[in-house]
């Protein structure tokens, strides 16, 4: 069982939106640009925090397939719960994570700074702690 990339799927998306993206290295924010480490990191984050349901982190039905930054550290220190969250491919794509609503594109910036904004990184917070933490009401 794995987690996709998505680095180049959300580049592609990127790029047709910013007329300075050829420019930019996108991957960088990927493990300096290491894709296959970035791929093992992925993979060790779903085995070690994924429950045996999987579960998207949002809507807390779906399978979870895909890994959502929240926002870029430069630092490559991912937190799962913190900036790192376990998304279904439909929670993950431009209609909710990624849409202009909860996602704010940087434009002096947009490979770093681009980033979720707080209500819905607390909305995916509110979800792992239900999921992965055993949250009990």
């Amino acid at each position: 069982m794995g987690v996709s990339h998505r680095a180049n799927s959300q580049r592609s998306r990127s790029q047709g939106s910013d007329a300075v993206s050829g420019s930019l290295n996108w991957d960088e924010r990927y493990c300096g640009g290491d894709i296959e480490e970035y791929k093992k990191r992925c993979a060790t984050a779903h085995e070690q925090h994924l429950s045996v349901k999987s579960l998207c982190c949002y809507c807390l039905r779906e399978k979870a397939v895909e890994i959502h930054h929240t926002n870029y550290k430069k630092s490559g220190q991912d937190e799962v719960g913190v900036n790192w969250f376990f998304l279904c491919d439909s929670c993950h794509s431009l209609e909710v994570a990624h849409h202009p609503k909860n996602w704010i594109k940087d434009k002096e910036d947009p490979v770093w700074k681009s980033a979720n904004t707080e209500e819905f990184t607390e909305r995916l917070k509110l979800g792992y702690r239900l999921l992965y933490q055993g949250v009990v009401f």
